[in-house]
């Protein structure tokens, strides 16, 4: 079978979680599935590495689409020209929509519908996004053969708004890069890394986007109630500005016990990790919520929201209260801060949670769902 795979996003320089979704699953595709032959789509230059397997073919064409504004040009123009050229039988789309019209009409679609943010929480979005959005991933839904998703809680959202049958969605959890793990940083890398980014000795780590739905203003109340109890502890920032993040700046800037670092090489971001004494994470809605199970995978105490998906990925690994309960949030950190025995037993807790979640599995399953279909 001719299994054909959107891989633009691995052509954008800037990594996202659906960037890191399919980085890992093409990691495992080649090592498990021997049978089918790949055709990775993409419009400029991404990782060799990719296609360096004798059944996953790079297929580079159209630079002019690798823009993220071209996006609806590269799914409905470019794709189907390929998708017919290499007379693809199954096409898979990591990220959400699949092309309007495609002259062979025999071609199967498997999309990810990682969350409906746009749908559900349209103020965190621009327009032009949610218009595109709207218009086209219903269609996507009701074309696929078979819709995967992050978590069981994007699975009842999809039931809900786009009203299709339970059994066309399978839900296969997302997992934490082997990168992130626990280490005992000392001497050399950990004084070039805190010179590198000018990090103070000892802070809270949040990882995400600067925007509304992060809840960043909560994080910034929290610190607010912190400065009161310890005021030595700074909180850390790491993630692109979003939708909004002009008020958000503001009121950073009015703190001086919080720090926006900005863009964080790939690479250090696992070692940052290791720095961090806790991870806070009070999200008002996630689709999976990779942030808090990288934390996990790296032996951090996680403080998380208890809404949306992150009650299936923190689990017992970690503290989840409100997102607006700031108070408890406080408390909780005051309570890991200055008690070792229960920061210990939540650091084994969050490293035992995130042994349930790794790329393979996922990546195999996904490979069961072509081979049925």
């Amino acid at each position: 079978m001719k299994i054909g795979i959107d891989a633009s996003i691995l052509s954008r320089k800037r990594i996202t979680g659906i960037n890191r979704y399919l980085r890992n699953i093409l990691k495992y595709i080649p090592e498990i599935d021997k049978r089918n032959e790949y055709f990775l789509f993409a419009p400029s230059d991404i990782e060799s590495s990719f296609g360096n397997a004798l059944n996953v073919k790079l297929i580079k064409k159209f630079e002019i689409f690798s823009s993220k504004f071209s996006l609806p040009f590269w799914i409905n123009l470019a794709l189907p020209w390929m998708i017919d050229k290499y007379k693809i039988d199954l096409f898979f789309q990591p990220n959400h929509f699949i092309p309007f019209y495609t002259r062979n009409e025999n071609v199967k679609y498997v999309t990810v519908v990682h969350d409906l943010i746009p749908r559900i929480f349209p103020q965190y979005r621009d327009f032009p996004s949610r218009l595109y959005f709207n218009l086209e991933l219903p269609f996507s839904i009701k074309r696929s053969k078979k819709i995967v998703t992050d978590s069981k809680s994007s699975k009842e959202d999809i039931i809900n708004f786009y009203n299709i049958s339970a059994e066309k969605i399978n839900v296969i959890h997302g997992a934490a890069d082997e990168r992130f793990r626990p280490r005992a940083l000392e001497g050399e890398i950990k004084n070039n890394l805190l010179l590198k980014y000018k990090l103070p000795k000892d802070f809270i780590l949040h990882v995400g986007a600067i925007e509304n739905r992060k809840n960043i203003i909560g994080i910034l109340r929290i610190a607010d109630l912190l400065k009161t109890k310890h005021e030595d502890i700074k909180i850390v920032l790491i993630g692109k500005p979003g939708f909004g993040s002009a008020k958000i700046f503001k009121e950073i800037k009015k703190r001086n016990n919080v720090i926006y670092l900005g863009h964080v090489e790939d690479e250090d971001l696992s070692y940052i990790h290791n720095l961090a004494k806790i991870f806070l994470f009070p999200s008002f809605y996630e689709g999976f919520g990779l942030p808090p199970l990288e934390a996990m995978q790296s032996g951090i105490p996680v403080l998380s929201s208890n809404c949306s998906s992150l009650p299936e990925v923190v689990g017992d690994g970690g503290i989840m209260h409100n997102p607006d309960d700031y108070e408890s949030f406080f408390q909780d950190i005051v309570k890991l801060l200055e008690k070792k025995e229960f920061y210990q037993e939540m650091k084994n807790k969050a490293i035992l949670q995130a042994k349930r979640f790794t790329w393979k599995n996922s990546a195999q399953e996904l490979i069961n769902i072509f081979n049925k279909i």
